[in-house]
């Protein structure tokens, strides 16, 4: 067991703004994350967040998953100054992160995404189909919560290796297809996930735009969820339903109004992005809105 004392994280806001299937909620402020070939059990207990393994492990894999060096104390205070919807939104959701997730992964996740706009859904197909029909099955102790078993995300050459099984399901064809011609890409040596990795979002959008599978919303997805450049901001019908509604404009005309022109807004946009994501899975009621932090 490793524990820490972590501010401005909250499991249960990054759970319900991603919407996460690799994430079995077994109560609230308590998950079991599945990444890659690993799992861990995290517990929250105000800023302490507890982690099922050793030292070792938290510094080599979970410090970076759940993106702990980046300092969302400062994020936090940039957005919400700037108006008083705004602090409405950042204190709802201040415990939002940007995970650091596999780059296969995110990628398999945003072509899903252009073909099947909820994320439920999108997860469930990701998740339960390739998961199921390429993964490898994994078993781990979970101490006193038994043993959990589970299905890695598959690589590349997985899924290339059960092509026919998922062309043959008729209702995510084209999806396939595209997921296919992915791997086919990372396999052949036509597209280098390593040096991807690396680039900033100017660079990995001139870098993919040839990508037949690449469309727009996808690249913001990619640079956002699977670079980590803040600069990408991930659209989503539930945003733009929620600016019209509390700004009286189009998310274009709010994006101009409120920020344009300010690159220190524009530069962090992706953390404005999950923030909202909160916002939209959790809409404000009078149950749950806390007058205590206005």
């Amino acid at each position: 067991m490793y524990a820490m004392t972590i501010p401005y994280m909250n499991l249960d806001q990054i759970y319900e703004s991603y919407g996460m299937l690799n994430w079995h909620k077994v109560d609230d402020g308590k998950y079991i994350v599945i990444h890659g070939d690993k799992i861990v059990k995290v517990e929250q207990r105000r800023e302490n967040i507890l982690f099922s393994c050793n030292e070792e492990d938290f510094n080599n894999i979970w410090y970076n998953y759940f993106d702990i060096n980046t300092d969302y104390l400062k994020l936090h205070y940039l957005f919400r100054n700037i108006d008083e919807q705004f602090k409405i939104y950042c204190n709802r959701g201040k415990g939002v992160r940007i995970l650091r997730r596999n780059l296969f992964e995110i990628i398999v996740l945003a072509i899903a995404r252009h073909y099947i706009r909820n994320e439920k859904f999108t997860g469930l197909l990701v998740y339960g189909t390739l998961c199921d029909t390429c993964g490898k099955k994994r078993k781990n102790s979970m101490g006193t919560s038994g043993v959990y078993e589970w299905r890695e995300f598959p690589k590349p050459q997985d899924i290339l290796k059960k092509r026919e099984t998922l062309l043959n399901i008729d209702s995510y064809h084209e999806l396939m297809q595209d997921i296919i011609a992915l791997c086919e890409d990372i396999v052949e040596g036509w597209l280098d996930l390593e040096l991807l990795s690396e680039m900033s979002m100017d660079s990995a959008i001139e870098y993919l735009e040839d990508y037949d599978w690449c469309k727009d919303d996808i690249m913001r997805y990619i640079c956002l969820y699977g670079l980590h450049d803040l600069m990408s901001f991930d659209i989503i019908k539930g945003i733009r339903r929620l600016v019209r509604k509390d700004f009286k404009m189009t998310y274009e005309q709010w994006l101009d109004w409120n920020l344009a022109g300010e690159s220190r807004y524009i530069s962090k946009l992706g953390y404005l992005c999950q923030v909202l994501k909160y916002n939209v899975a959790v809409p404000i009621t009078d149950s749950n809105y806390d007058y205590t932090q206005e």
